[in-house]
């Protein structure tokens, strides 16, 4: 993605532009860069707006857009996570909203609120399970299935702006207080 709000594709080997695709929505401030996701049939990213795009991965040909609800602020322009038939999306908002979306359709699998605002980064994955951050330092695990908040822990004073990752049964989260915490994940 860049600034601009335009997706480009390059082979992997050379870096020959294959396609470039012009993501629609309003513009957001210059920082907020769409970074994209490639599937199996399809690149996932999320305009400077708010709108996830489902592009064609060989055409760049939009397949199909798709807006966060209403009530629940816009998407985060962060990388969405593939899950499976899913497509995993953090929310902007107070509510702490992620989403999941169907790969295929893009029609809306599930919300989940974590209560706390979102930090604006990509969802992680641990033990199997969607983890996420809030900017006030709070890690929520969610089943992936259904959308079902499964855990949350408060991590010690300082926020969390990055996303958590997981090894084995284990959640790891970085504090902006320098700490790096091992959790264990449900």
């Amino acid at each position: 993605g860049g600034s601009d709000n335009v997706l480009h594709a390059v082979e992997a080997e050379g870096g020959r532009p294959l396609w470039s695709a012009r993501l629609e929505g309003a513009t957001a401030a210059a920082t907020d860069v769409p970074a994209p996701s490639v599937g199996r049939a399809h690149t996932y990213a999320v305009s400077r707006g708010g709108v996830l795009h489902a592009l064609e991965k060989r055409t760049g040909r939009v397949a199909w857009t798709a807006a966060a609800p209403r009530d629940g602020g816009r998407f985060s322009t962060a990388a969405p996570r593939i899950l499976g038939s899913r497509v995993i999306v953090a929310g902007l908002g107070p509510n702490g909203d992620i989403y999941a979306l169907e790969a295929v359709s893009g029609s809306l699998a599930w919300r989940a609120r974590t209560g706390f605002a979102g930090n604006g980064a990509p969802p992680g994955v641990a033990n199997g399970r969607i983890v996420v951050a809030s900017a006030q330092g709070v890690v929520s695990w969610i089943d992936p299935a259904t959308g079902r908040l499964e855990q949350q822990y408060g991590m010690p004073p300082g926020h969390c702006l990055s996303s958590p990752t997981g090894e084995g049964a284990l959640t790891f989260a970085a504090s902006l207080s320098g700490r790096l915490l091992a959790l264990a994940a449900p």
